[in-house]
């Protein structure tokens, strides 16, 4: 019987492979195309970086002090937003890169996790939400955006 920690992070596995494998097949000019939710793939993929390193910093603190860590931020929409301002100009290679960075940062602190995870289930809530549900609720955006590509 697997852990409820090890289904965890095989869902955030199974995510993250074809996530990964659109990724890589984007030009660096794809980056700055506008998707049906109307951000540009690179702002999209910085969002996933972004909340990818929110997330790695709670999960880092919840290890340290075995408490359950508030959102790093208020308002997710205005998270959001800073996101992708501050993403305007910014090279595909670095944006590609922190994806890549901020999932490596991720993994491990979900791989450290109590194998029985928290009485509240305050962990997978927090890491469902943007690794593996994250990376679905974006995916047709950036399959689109890699079937443009050929």
């Amino acid at each position: 019987r697997r852990s409820p920690r090890d289904d965890l992070v095989c869902r955030v596995d199974d995510a993250w492979r074809p996530f990964a494998a659109d990724m890589a097949r984007l030009s660096h000019e794809a980056y700055e195309r506008p998707t049906a939710s109307g951000w540009t793939i690179g702002a999209l993929l910085a969002h996933i970086a972004a909340w990818h390193e929110t997330t790695a910093y709670r999960l880092h603190r919840f290890g340290a002090t075995g408490h359950p860590q508030p959102k790093v931020v208020e308002d997710d929409e205005t998270f959001n937003a800073r996101v992708a301002t501050e993403t305007v100009g910014r090279h595909a290679e670095l944006i590609r890169a922190d994806v890549h960075a901020t999932f490596e940062r991720l993994r491990p602190a979900t791989v450290t996790l109590d194998p029985e995870l928290d009485p509240k289930a305050w962990a997978e809530a927090v890491v469902a939400g943007n690794t593996h549900e994250h990376h679905e609720e974006h995916r047709e955006e950036l399959r689109a955006a890699a079937r443009r590509e050929g």
